[in-house]
C-alpha cells in the first residue's frame, strides 16, 4: 500500500521512505529501488523497541526535517519517540487492522492521548476500522480512506466454468497465520471434495503456520488438489485461474486481497471480516464461521454456479469504488490541507 501511494505521489511531494528493519531485498524492497524512491533502512534486528534504531531514525529526520510525517504499524513508536524531541511536523497515522490488534494495551497508554487531543491525525482504512478505534479513542479525528489497488493489473476470469470434467479452482490470498484461519477453511473444503470434485485449492502467502498446514492438508488427503504458492509476484495470474475466492479470516482491516479477487470477476465467500467490502447476496457472500457454513455456502454454488454470474458482474462494479488513483487522491488531500 505505503509503495502504491508513493508511486501515485512521488512528483507531487519531496519524499523519503524509512524503513525500520532491513533490506531483505523482497518484491517490495526491489520495487522501491525501481520506482527510485529516497530510502533508508534502519535494521532493527530485535521484536522489541530498539533505543539505538530510534536514535537513528531522529539524527536521520532531524537532518532532513520533514513538515509531514505518514507512520504506519509500529513504526509509530519510533515517531512517539521523535515526537518528544520535535513537534514541528503534521504526524499521520493509519490503522490497517482492528483498533486492538493495532495498538496493544501499553502502547495505547501512550498514544490515548496524543490521539485524543488530535495531535496524530488518524486515517482508517475501513469503517470496521474506524468503529473500532473509536472505541478507544472516542475523541480523535479519525477519517476513513480505503486502500486501493491498480485495476489495470486484473482481468475479468472467463466464466467458462466445467466442474463434471475438471473440477471446480478455490483460491484463499493471506499469510499463513492464525487469525487467517486456515484450518476451518480447510476441513470445510475436505468434506465438499468428497461429494463435489475439486481440481485446485490454490493457497496464496507464507508464514508461521506454513509446517502445520502442511500436516493438516496431508491429514485430510489433499496432497494432490492443494497448492501452497509462498512468495510469488503473479498474484493476478493465479486469480485468473481461479472460480470462487474465499476468505476465512477472524478480523481484517481491509482485505486488498478481496478487491482483487472481486476486480478479477471472481465469486467471492467471505466472513463478517469482509463485511465493509462484500454485501451479501449482491457481490458475493458473507458466511459465519460455524461448522458446515463455508461447505454448505460452496455446495449451493457449485451446483449451478452459471447462475450466479450476477455475482461476478457486480463484484466488478464494486471493484472501481478502491482504485489506487482515488486512494492516492484523498491522501494527497490530507497531505495538503492546513
Amino acid at each position: 500500500m505505503v509503495l502504491d501511494l508513493i508511486e501515485k505521489i512521488k512528483e507531487c511531494l519531496d519524499l523519503k521512505l524509512f524503513v525500520i528493519k532491513k533490506n531483505f531485498n523482497s518484491s517490495y524492497d526491489l520495487k522501491a529501488k525501481e520506482l527510485g524512491i529516497d530510502i533508508i533502512y534502519l535494521n532493527h534486528r530485535i521484536k522489541i523497541f530498539s533505543l539505538t534504531v530510534a536514535i537513528k531514525l531522529k539524527k536521520e529526520l532531524d537532518k532532513y526535517k520533514p513538515d509531514i510525517i505518514h507512520s504506519h504499524l509500529k513504526a509509530s513508536t519510533y515517531i512517539y519517540f521523535y515526537n518528544l524531541f520535535n513537534k514541528n511536523f503534521k504526524w499521520i497515522h493509519t490503522i490497517h487492522t482492528i483498533a486492538k490488534v493495532d495498538t496493544k494495551i501499553i502502547r495505547r497508554m501512550f498514544f490515548r492521548n496524543l490521539y485524543n487531543k488530535k495531535r496524530i491525525n488518524l486515517i482508517a482504512v475501513s469503517k470496521n476500522v474506524e468503529h473500532s478505534a473509536k472505541v478507544f479513542y472516542k475523541n480523535a479525528d479519525i477519517r476513513v480512506i480505503n486502500n486501493g489497488i491498480n485495476l489495470n493489473k486484473f482481468k475479468k476470469r472467463s466464466a467458462n466454468y466445467s466442474i463434471n470434467n475438471y473440477g471446480i479452482n478455490i483460491i484463499n490470498v493471506g499469510r499463513l497465520e492464525v487469525v487467517k484461519n486456515h484450518d476451518y477453511l480447510l476441513i470445510e473444503i475436505s468434506k465438499l471434495h468428497k461429494e463435489l470434485r475439486i481440481n485446485k485449492l490454490y493457497l496464496i502467502g507464507d508464514g508461521k503456520r506454513k509446517d502445520h498446514i502442511n500436516e493438516l492438508i496431508k491429514k485430510i488427503e489433499m496432497q494432490d488438489v492443494i497448492e501452497i504458492i509462498t512468495y510469488t509476484s503473479r498474484v493476478n495470474e493465479y486469480l485468473n485461474m481461479a472460480d470462487i475466492f474465499v476468505l476465512s479470516s477472524i478480523y481484517e482491516g481491509m482485505p486488498l486481497a478481496v478487491i482483487e479477487a472481486m476486480a478479477s470477476g471472481l465469486i467471492i465467500i467471505a466472513t463478517s471480516a469482509a463485511k465493509d467490502v462484500i454485501i451479501d447476496n449482491y457481490n458475493g457472500f458473507i458466511i459465519d464461521l460455524k461448522k458446515d457454513s463455508l461447505y454448505i455456502k460452496l455446495k449451493q454454488i457449485l451446483e449451478d454456479i452459471s447462475k450466479y454470474e450476477y455475482i461476478r458482474e457486480n463484484a466488478l462494479l464494486t471493484a472501481k469504488d478502491y482504485s489506487i488513483n482515488k486512494m492516492a487522491n484523498e491522501y494527497l488531500g490530507v497531505y495538503l490541507e492546513e
